[in-house]
């Protein structure tokens, strides 16, 4: 491996003789936090590497004959300075991973369809306006991050990327998703938080293999019924703060540990969490949820409620006598003593 020492990437001479870079035996060639400004394309076309690490420099471009590199497989360009994605990635045969994340890159070239060996993506904390519907070439893809762009819309041709298990599509500016994301049938995380959704579409419910959902900090009114019936192998559900009135049935989500649906003012009703005996933290602070069902044995130790809850289930009033469970009241905490006095008043 070819690697700058801490002394060294002070002061980077890329007059010294080329043979003191080369290394014929390495696979890894980092140069990170080396404050590069411009990558001589003389030196690095003597590497003959799989990993190229150039995090934390100033590079805004790469040289012609990095395309010629055609061993990468791992790509490391994140904290540039790249106000474009380099074409010359492109040009990269056997790339399976590319992290380009914390850079000024406003738009992604159609040429990215080359990548076909391509099993990560990630240009989160970009300036990215749309998405080129040739991604739909990179079958092999299975993690994508999208998050903190400027992104209005995904393509409907994000469906085609069958083998997808991660998409983070936070913090963007998304007002719709296509009801082909209802395909990604082995999608097991989905993050669309901090956009301006008003509707999900019914087809994700298809997905039944999330194990992550997140949809919080957007506008959404209501979900359909059935959303969560298939999914059983889900443990984090993050619905707060939205617009939403009913809450669709949860009962099916016997794996659930985390779920969270403050913040949801018109929301109102009883929770029901009987068949939820793995949940540990739940959090329904500013709902009009006037009460809730709980398991006879339960694993909650953090729970957030809402000014509403009048009284708590026998179970749960036993776990915070045994000292197993914090309970908040929109977010601040209750000592036992309150606890005691007003919502366990009942249990003896």
């Amino acid at each position: 491996m070819y690697e700058l020492t801490k002394e060294k990437k002070n002061s980077v001479n890329f007059s010294q003789p080329i043979q003191e870079w080369k290394n014929d035996t390495s696979n890894e060639f980092r140069l990170n936090g080396a404050h590069l400004s411009e990558l001589p394309k003389e030196k690095i076309h003597l590497l003959n590497v799989e990993l190229v690490d150039l995090r934390k420099n100033e590079l805004q471009h790469l040289p012609s004959s990095f395309g010629d590199l055609n061993n990468i497989k791992f790509l490391k360009l994140s904290e540039n300075k790249f106000e474009q994605f380099p074409k010359e990635i492109t040009k990269l045969p056997n790339i399976q991973s590319i992290s380009i994340s914390h850079n000024n890159i406003s738009n992604i070239p159609k040429e990215i369809d080359r990548l076909t060996q391509l099993t990560y993506l990630d240009i989160n904390n970009n300036k990215i306006t749309d998405i080129p519907k040739e991604i739909e070439q990179l079958q092999k893809l299975q993690y994508l991050f999208l998050n903190n762009n400027n992104l209005i819309s995904l393509p409907s041709e994000i469906g085609k990327l069958m083998q997808l298990k991660k998409l983070n599509v936070n913090k963007n500016q998304l007002e719709t998703i296509s009801n082909t994301i209802g395909n990604l049938t082995n999608l097991t995380e989905l993050f669309l938080s901090k956009n301006k959704l008003k509707i999900i579409p019914r087809e994700i419910k298809n997905l039944s293999k999330l194990q992550k959902f997140d949809i919080s900090f957007n506008s959404i009114v209501s979900l359909p019924s059935d959303l969560f019936e298939s999914m059983k192998y889900l443990t984090d559900l993050k619905l707060n703060n939205n617009n939403l009135k009913v809450l669709p049935s949860i009962s099916n989500l016997i794996r659930l540990e985390t779920l969270d649906i403050s913040h949801n003012e018109l929301l109102s009703g009883i929770l029901d969490l009987q068949n939820l005996s793995r949940l540990k933290k739940i959090s329904f602070s500013h709902t009009n949820i006037s009460s809730i069902k709980a398991p006879k044995i339960i694993s909650i130790k953090e729970m957030n409620i809402n000014s509403n809850i009048k009284s708590l289930p026998d179970s749960i009033c036993k776990r915070i006598e045994n000292n197993r469970i914090i309970i908040q009241k929109n977010y601040k905490k209750l000592s036992k003593e309150d606890i005691r006095n007003t919502i366990c008043k009942h249990h003896s």
